[in-house]
């Protein structure tokens, strides 16, 4: 590999998060393995985000930035990969950072193993709005296939996969949330998943991140798990994913919006004994 090639490529999609993601780019440019270039995607985003460009620009070739209209991450992020020159792609998200030793950690495994159909994955520490810290819980080493994926999750800011694998098996442009666990999903078929049990990246938890309880996220977060029941009723209890997404979908229900009635329709539809319960005669309620 020629030098001037880079070994990893780093990918961050961004949207209406300025104030951010200099924390997240500063994180990638500290790391003590320098053979990377980092793709930053702005997703259409609506603010001012002039100083983030003329930040990048100090790094040259390090950093490519580049903005599209807003399509969301699964799209963003095939556009990054489809740019990647690394063999390998890790993933950061905007508001989040790698610790110093992220990549070389990878780097140590990609120079003696020499593996092309791997996942490797290491661990997060996750940092909430009080200041609380919890760091996840150690991986276990012998999940493989699909059972990895249910019982032993990762976030994508812990993994490093071929670029190659990735441009093969892209994210599902369809899902804005859980997009990266239902590639992981397909992508058990192929790969070997391979957990290195180092804490090297922050997960920063905001009030308003996309896992915040807003109409955008719930209604994300249904139109996934709808996905997930009809494409692999094989893997998850029709009967607990029904639950979730009633749940779910009380929530959207709450908020005024032109699908309001298709919320209700749904929960009566897959829950009807949800009717009887008192989270649906106060949304009843407040709707009337």
């Amino acid at each position: 590999m020629q030098q001037n090639t880079p070994l990893i490529s780093i990918i961050i999609t961004t949207f209406n998060r300025p104030e951010k993601i200099i924390s997240a780019i500063n994180s990638v440019i500290n790391q003590t393995f320098q053979n990377f270039e980092l793709i930053i995607i702005n997703d259409g985003s609506t603010i001012n985000y002039d100083k983030v460009e003329l930040y990048c620009e100090k790094y040259g070739d390090k950093i490519k930035y580049l903005k599209k209209k807003n399509e969301e991450r699964s799209i963003a992020r095939n556009f990054a990969i489809s740019l990647a020159k690394g063999a390998w792609v890790c993933f950061l998200d905007d508001d989040d950072i790698y610790y110093k030793n992220h990549l070389q950690v990878f780097y140590e495994r990609l120079k003696t193993e020499k593996r092309t159909n791997v996942l490797y994955h290491t661990l997060s520490v996750h940092r909430f709005p009080d200041g609380t810290i919890k760091k996840q819980s150690l991986a276990n080493q012998n999940y493989q296939g699909t059972a990895k994926i249910l019982n032993d999750q990762f976030a994508i800011n812990t993994i490093c996969v071929p670029t190659k694998l990735l441009q093969e098996n892209k994210f599902n442009p369809q899902l804005n949330y859980g997009e990266d666990y239902e590639l992981w999903l397909r992508l058990a078929e192929v790969v070997t998943f391979i957990p290195i049990n180092v804490y090297t990246n922050e997960y920063i938890h905001h009030t308003e991140s996309t896992t915040a309880y807003s109409f955008l996220s719930l209604s994300s977060k249904i139109k996934t798990l709808i996905y997930l029941k009809k494409v692999y009723p094989h893997l998850f209890s029709k009967k607990e994913l029904n639950k979730k997404i009633g749940n779910l979908a009380i929530g959207a229900a709450a908020f005024k919006s032109k699908n309001q009635f298709y919320y209700i329709k749904l929960v009566l539809t897959i829950t009807p004994k949800k009717i009887f319960s008192r989270q649906f005669w106060g949304l009843a309620k407040k709707i009337l």
